[in-house]
């Protein structure tokens, strides 16, 4: 038996084996889904530590990046190791401040609004309630319909705030976390954050040394223009929306102590924390924020609400393009599709990381039909032209012509 023979042999070995291991796969993820979902679900508790820590470790990588290039600039080339390690400990202890620094000025000031919300909302709800009653005393259907509304308002806002809300950050306020495993999640995560920040050079050179012993040069020179198209679309959206958000909270903040707004740092870090959601953060932000201010001054609602759109025009015109530029590259409409699609199935994870995922799907789409288009001699830069002159005719009309022309012949 030849090297030829023996090589068609084997590889019809492969492709039968390939095929039972696909079927085989298949029929595992159609009948057993319980069990690969619950297997799934175990790989995932399993590394999700680690998972906590590549996100922080990619949210810090740009700052670390040029700090570290900022301090080669300053030690010799020698000392190249030493300016990363540290790059990596500055950028760890800043990212520590900052949310010390928001644990302690920030959470007991919400914790303050919340309290004094809780108090206050049941006697603004009423008044707001009497005044509605009074305007619909002549409609008892209305009526019902506003006692069994608010009814429903108090028992949900009652058990929300006093179980859930002011229970979690009564908790966080004292120094606790709820369960030893958000404590290990959160250490391993740091851990990992600060190995992959250190090592993230070296991960690198391996995994292109993966790619191209795997995949041809062609093949692999695609993956690594693709991959960095999607790093810089993630990280440049990720990096520019926290940023874009953190300003747009900040001078909420002190936008509402001028005009003397209640509720200010609740509200502010709720438009804060709901703008870094394109395009529908606005509106999920300010929605409830103007309710609030609503139910705690009803006289100062209107000026917030035009406060808010005020606000919103100048992120949407100003501060959000000098920021963000176009980061996606995307139009509008994508955008708007991309947050309805990945949001209605990964929820607000998806609202977030929808745009940013689409614009490398719409790419890797694009470079398809580009390449379709050459393989077929097609120039796509010369418009296609369609002739509008002549109306076209249905397939109905013109059999029916043809019927009637091969009646008039046989006559």
């Amino acid at each position: 038996m030849d090297r030829n023979e023996k090589n068609k042999y084997l590889y019809i070995f492969l492709t039968g084996f390939g095929i039972i291991a696909a079927g085989t796969l298949f029929f595992f993820l159609i009948f057993r889904w319980s069990n690969v979902s619950e297997a799934l679900a175990n790989v995932f508790l399993s590394i999700r530590p680690i998972l906590v820590g590549a996100v922080i470790a990619y949210i810090q990588r740009p700052i670390c990046s040029r700090l570290e290039a900022s301090l080669c600039k300053v030690f010799p080339k020698k000392l190249e190791s030493f300016a990363n390690g540290l790059s990596v400990t500055i950028t760890m202890l800043a990212a520590a401040v900052i949310v010390y620094v928001f644990s302690i000025l920030v959470l007991p000031q919400i914790y303050s609004n919340l309290i004094s919300l809780r108090h206050t909302l049941p006697v603004q709800l009423t008044s707001l309630v009497n005044i509605a009653k009074d305007y619909f005393q002549n409609m008892p259907s209305v009526l019902t319909v506003i006692d069994e509304a608010v009814l429903a308002v108090n028992e949900f806002t009652e058990n929300w705030v006093n179980n859930i809300l002011i229970a979690n950050l009564q908790t966080i306020m004292n120094g606790t976390l709820v369960g030893v495993n958000i404590v290990k999640d959160v250490l391993v995560g740091i851990v990992a954050a600060i190995y992959l920040l250190a090592s993230r050079k070296s991960l690198c050179r391996i995994c292109r040394l993966m790619v191209k012993a795997i995949f041809p040069p062609k093949w692999s020179d695609i993956i690594f223009k693709e991959t960095m198209y999607a790093d810089t679309r993630f990280a440049g959206f990720l990096t520019g929306k926290l940023v874009d958000s953190l300003i747009i909270g900040v001078l909420c903040y002190f936008c509402m102590l001028i005009f003397s707004f209640p509720n200010a740092m609740l509200i502010s870090v709720l438009i804060g924390v709901t703008n870094i959601i394109p395009y529908f953060g606005p509106f999920i932000g300010g929605i409830p924020a103007a309710i609030l201010v609503l139910i705690q001054s009803p006289s100062q609602a209107v000026g917030f609400i035009i406060f808010v759109l005020v606000l919103q025009q100048v992120d949407g015109n100003i501060i959000g393009p000098k920021i963000l530029g176009n980061s996606t590259g995307l139009k509008s409409f994508w955008v708007m599709f991309a947050i309805l699609l990945f949001g209605g199935t990964f929820g607000v994870i998806g609202m977030i990381l929808g745009v940013p995922l689409f614009a490398v799907i719409y790419d890797i789409t694009k470079q398809l039909v580009s390449f379709g288009l050459k393989k077929k001699g097609i120039d796509e830069d010369v418009p296609i032209s369609i002739n509008t002159t002549e109306r076209p005719k249905s397939v109905v009309t013109q059999t029916l012509k043809k019927f009637t022309a091969k009646k008039q012949e046989k006559k």
